[in-house]
Parts: structure tokens; C-alpha cells; sequence
């Protein structure tokens, strides 16, 4: 007897699952540990390494692109990972965007990058 089996890649379009929100504790050690990064780019470092089995909330978005990120460059690159990672993507557009983002331009810029 021949048992086949069949291999399927998943596709771009298929998500991983989210893993639950983070609790506030390890959001707290997250800003933590990004407050004792004193530039943009190892802040990033640490906060993509964070994601690969975190997620948040957005409410929890606001408060760390808040206290770590400014206007530019580094505040889209930071959005951009944490996006894919959010427990709640449909709360985005109204708590995040205009919270985390003061001008409009930044917020077309955002959307246009995110494909929303």
C-alpha cells in the first residue's frame, strides 16, 4: 500500500496565529528594556525580537510608540511589525493612528504602508 502525502505551502494571504495580548507586566519590561536602548535602532531590535511571541493590544500600541518613538522614520518601521501582531487590527484606524500619529500625512503614509 502507497499512503501519499501532500505537502501545502501555506500562502502569504494565510496569518499565523496571534498569540494573546501581552500582560501589562511584560509590556512594562518591554518599555524596559527599550528605555535602556538609547537609539531607534536597537529599540527596534528589541522590539522585534519581543514579537516573535508577543502580541498587543492597541491600546498597549499607544502608550509604547508614545513613551519610545517620535515623528519619522523609525515610528513607521516600529508599526510595521507591530501590526501583523495585534490582538484587536480592527481598533487600529480609530486608537492607534490617531494617537500614535499627529499628522495626516503621517497617517496616509501609514495606511499606504500597511495596505489599508
Amino acid at each position: 500500500f502507497f499512503f501519499g502525502f501532500v505537502f501545502v505551502r501555506p500562502t502569504h494571504h494565510q496569518h499565523k496565529a496571534v498569540p494573546m495580548a501581552a500582560s501589562e507586566r511584560e509590556v512594562a519590561e518591554l518599555v524596559e528594556m527599550m528605555t535602556n536602548n538609547r537609539d531607534d535602532k536597537s529599540r527596534l531590535r528589541v522590539l522585534r525580537a519581543w514579537l516573535s511571541d508577543h502580541s498587543l493590544s492597541c491600546k498597549n500600541t499607544v502608550s509604547i510608540m508614545a513613551t519610545l518613538f517620535g515623528v519619522g522614520d523609525s515610528g513607521l518601521q516600529a508599526i510595521k511589525m507591530i501590526y501583523p501582531q495585534l490582538t484587536d487590527p480592527e481598533n487600529f484606524k480609530d486608537q492607534v493612528l490617531p494617537q500614535a500619529f499627529q499628522y495626516d500625512d503621517e497617517r496616509a503614509q501609514v495606511l499606504a504602508e500597511l495596505g489599508l
